[in-house]
This record gives structure tokens, C-alpha cells and sequence, in this order.
């Protein structure tokens, strides 16, 4: 067997030198071929060099969304199964399939795993979206992270309330199907998956390889809504339809009046006020553990 490591060595502020440690010990005690990829920039030259040299049976990426967003972006053509050590800011592909947070079991799950599902992706404006993507709120919130030299969830978490007092209420004009649609809320999720990395529930019932993405429109911002959704990290039981609007779909577009930030995987994309979304069936393998 013939893996590759696709490490991104910022992600979630994470020192990588342990997983390298134990990727090493791992590999050398199973006779595995290997080769670790340090991501060094969004070109990452080298990388289908080392690819055709090494001609790996699995990609395992070492990160969180926007590296595994990367890494299918860049190999996915391969058609070989990605597995995932959640080590980023945003960790929700990982939360999505209950991937082992210790990362021993985490690596043993990518390396040794047999079991693997074929995701869909959404595609908006032209970019890949593995796991969720967004206009309003949360893309405010991540387009001032990306700005703090600090990674991790306190840096997210430092800017979400001011975030929240300042957010104002948007229109979202949507055409499914040649219908219409006009909806106001505060965020509009393009959704693959059905919760964020912190666990928080924005898409009830969601599935990533259904041939489906949903709309997901945050109607209500009050206190009670936010409670509510964080809430929803620990029961699925908790109804969230007063907060939350859906509409499941395989294409759609969205229009706004004025220009708001996208983000995708938890990495700004830029400003636009015309969104085009549509779904990409069965997109590439993502092994999911042992015992799932």
C-alpha cells in the first residue's frame, strides 16, 4: 500500500510535529510506503510530481475542512478514497462522520479503514464545497479570523458575539426550478453536511451523499434562536423549523442587492451579490472509521 500524508502545518494553530511522530512509527512497524506533503501554499508545487512518483492507493489529510477542501480540490481526479486526521479551526467533516478525536485511533481509522462513502460536493461560483458554505453571519465572523495570526476555535470564538450585535437582517432572492423565492434572515447556508464544526445543527436531516444540497436560511437571530442551536450540539431531538428555513435541491441561484462575503470550508472566498450553486454526485471517496 502507498499512502500519501497531506499535512497543512497552520491548520487549527496545531503543532504537527507528534502526528509526524506517530505517521512514522505507524507505517515503519506495517511496512507501509509513504510519503508526507507539507502544504507550503495554495499552489503547492511539487505536488503532481511527487503524486506521479509515489502513485498513492490513499490520500489521508492531515487538517481540517479547508485542507481536505484543498487536497480533493487538487487530487480528487485520482478517484482513489481520502481519509481525515481533523487537526484544524474548523473541524466539521471530521464531527459530520464521528471521526476519532484521539489522533492514534484518527490515523489507524484513515490507514487501516475498508470503509469508505461516495460524497457529493456543492459547487459555488465555480468552487468546491466539501462540507458547508455561506453568506452573512458566520462569513463575517471567519473573514475577521482569517485576519487574526492566531488559528484555533478562542480566536473564532473572540470575535462571534460583537459579530453578532452588529449583523443586521438580509434579502436572499432564490431561483429554483424557474420559481422565485424571496427570503430575509441573517445567514444563508449552502449545505452539504448538516452541522458546523463546533456540533451546532444549521441543516436537520442533512446527508452528504444523497445527490442533494440544502438552502438553509437563519430567519431569527434572537437569543432564544441561538440558544436553541446551541443546544442542538447535543440533542438532534431539539426543533430548530422557527429558526431555520430549508429547501432541498440539486441547483440553484441566489441573488442579493448588494455584495456579501462568501466563505467555503472555512475559507473566504470573496464578495458577491450573484451566487450559483448546484450539486457534483458521488465527487470522491471519504473513509469514515472502522466501527461506523
Amino acid at each position: 500500500m502507498n499512502l500519501l500524508f497531506f499535512i497543512n502545518p497552520i491548520s487549527g494553530g496545531v503543532n504537527k510535529t507528534q502526528i509526524i511522530e506517530d505517521i512514522n512509527s505507524l507505517c515503519d512497524l506495517h511496512n507501509i510506503n509513504y510519503e508526507i506533503y507539507i502544504t507550503r501554499s495554495r499552489d503547492n508545487k511539487g505536488l503532481r510530481t511527487l503524486l506521479d512518483q509515489l502513485k498513492p492507493d490513499r490520500i489521508i489529510v492531515v487538517g481540517g475542512d479547508g485542507t481536505m477542501n484543498c487536497a480533493v480540490n487538487k487530487m480528487a481526479y485520482l478517484k482513489i478514497p481520502f481519509g481525515l486526521i481533523s487537526l484544524g479551526s474548523a473541524n466539521g467533516t471530521a464531527r459530520e462522520f464521528n471521526l476519532a478525536t484521539n489522533c492514534i485511533d484518527a490515523l489507524t481509522d484513515a490507514v487501516f479503514s475498508k470503509n469508505y462513502i461516495e460524497s457529493d460536493i456543492i459547487e459555488v461560483n465555480g468552487n468546491l464545497c466539501i462540507h458547508l458554505s455561506d453568506i452573512g453571519t458566520n462569513a463575517e465572523i471567519v473573514g475577521k479570523f482569517e485576519k487574526e495570526p492566531e488559528r484555533g476555535f478562542m480566536s473564532y470564538a473572540k470575535h462571534l458575539f460583537s459579530t453578532l450585535k452588529k449583523t443586521e437582517e438580509k434579502e436572499f432572492k432564490i431561483y429554483i426550478d424557474k420559481e422565485e423565492h424571496i427570503w430575509k434572515g441573517y445567514m444563508l447556508t449552502f449545505a452539504n453536511a448538516s452541522r458546523y464544526g463546533s456540533g451546532i445543527i444549521i441543516n436537520p436531516g442533512g446527508n452528504t451523499s444523497d445527490g442533494f444540497f440544502e438552502l438553509c436560511n437563519m430567519k431569527k437571530l434572537s437569543l432564544e434562536a441561538i440558544l436553541k442551536l446551541g443546544l442542538s450540539k447535543y440533542s438532534e431531538e431539539i426543533s430548530l423549523s422557527d429558526y431555520i428555513q430549508q429547501v432541498r435541491t440539486k441547483k440553484a441561484i441566489i441573488e442579493t442587492s448588494k455584495k456579501y462575503t462568501l466563505q467555503i470550508d472555512g475559507e473566504i472566498i470573496g464578495d458577491f451579490s450573484r451566487f450559483e450553486v448546484n450539486i457534483k454526485e458521488s465527487y470522491f471517496k471519504f473513509v469514515i472509521p472502522i466501527r461506523y
